[in-house]
């Protein structure tokens, strides 16, 4: 390769190529690719007017590169995690214990806008937690080991795989809450990626049409709100709500109004059955007697052919008795509260009247 007097031009089997190398400060690294042209005068062009604005302006390009760079990371990063970080190295070296850390994020929890019973729900899932890692355990302290022990005993202990699910979940959301507050590395909660127990979900067991007496009545204490359970398919938390107020009159039918604390958190209305017309004077006893429920599914098991059926298994026996008595699958779902899936699109479409409804009800054994 013949170098011409011209810097950084070299002539190669007639072609001319440019051939330099990046000062240090740039990785010193040598470049070097064709013109594609044989004439000098055209190759300085190339060069002059292509190359040389480049290197004259390497440095800049690489400020530019370095602050793009930065905006990048602050736009995926966002500013709260930095002031975390100032925060985290302003505080004391010491770390704190899992007790202490679950202290802070419960009261964290409490002072946000999360509903009364996902509150407990996320205390009661840290216990077990709490339970096998050691309250006094450091934050940082936990690792996969500790995740391994915490499955081995819910597993131990008789959980399903949907409330184990459901604790890791929380423990996940305490180590997350913790790294932004700089009290733990964000990597501690990596430990917690480890196989989870899957169970397959079985479907809810119908109490026998057979045993629908003995069922409702097995605890005697307790017989008002299978009653409604049996004659409307409502949920249990939904019947333990009802007070007179939920009672009103729709084009002369009866209906229970239930509000946007459902399962669903949507309102809907399910008229009464002629069967519990008797009871609605005796409405102010479900919200008395709530705790008394307990219980209610272990004597339900004694019931012979109920031996895997539970309180929702009611709202079986409704959806059951009414599609055998030939109600419209729209109007059943009305009912329950049931949404309609994609392939179900059409029933979204369908008007259900209060008449319609009351008659399904009714229909009932």
């Amino acid at each position: 390769m013949k170098k011409a007097k011209h810097e950084s031009l070299c002539l190669r089997k007639g072609c001319w190529y440019i051939d330099f190398y990046l000062p240090k400060e740039f990785g010193g690294k040598r470049i070097r690719c064709s013109l594609n042209t044989t004439d000098l005068e055209r190759a300085k062009y190339i060069r002059d007017v292509n190359i040389n604005p480049i290197l004259s302006n390497l440095a800049s390009i690489d400020v530019l590169n370095k602050i793009s760079e930065q905006i990048y990371k602050l736009k995926n990063e966002s500013m709260s995690s930095i002031e975390h970080i100032n925060k985290r190295l302003q505080s004391s070296d010491r770390i704190l214990s899992v007790s202490e850390c679950v202290e802070k994020y419960l009261k964290h929890l409490k002072s946000s806008s999360i509903r009364p019973l996902t509150f407990k729900n996320y205390g009661c899932g840290l216990k077990p937690f709490i339970k096998v890692v050691g309250g006094n355990t450091r934050i940082d302290m936990i690792t996969k080991e500790s995740a391994i022990k915490v499955r081995e005993y819910l597993i131990k202990k008789g959980l399903g795989g949907n409330r184990i699910k459901f604790i890791f979940m929380v423990v996940r959301g305490l180590l997350e809450w913790c790294s932004m507050e700089g009290l733990v590395s964000p990597l501690v909660k990596e430990n917690l990626k480890i196989p989870l127990p899957q169970y397959r979900a079985e479907h809810t067991s119908m109490i026998p049409r057979g045993k629908a007496d003995a069922a409702m009545k097995c605890k005697d204490s307790w017989t008002l709100s299978p009653r409604f359970a049996r004659y409307t398919g409502m949920r249990r938390a939904e019947i333990l709500r009802i007070t007179a107020n939920d009672v009103i009159e729709l084009h002369g039918i009866k209906c229970i109004q239930i509000d946007e604390r459902s399962k669903t958190h949507e309102r809907r209305i399910v008229p009464i059955a002629e069967k519990l017309m008797p009871y609605l004077k005796d409405l102010s006893e479900l919200m008395k007697n709530r705790k008394m429920c307990d219980g209610y599914n272990i004597k339900l098991k004694d019931i012979e052919g109920c031996e895997k059926c539970s309180f929702h298994s009611w709202r079986v026996y409704a959806n059951t008795c009414m599609m055998e008595a030939g109600v419209d699958q729209a109007v059943r779902m009305k009912i329950l509260g049931h949404r309609a899936s994609k392939s179900e699109v059409h029933i979204g479409y369908t008007s259900v009247q209060i008449s319609q409804m009351k008659k399904a009800v009714d229909l009932i054994p």
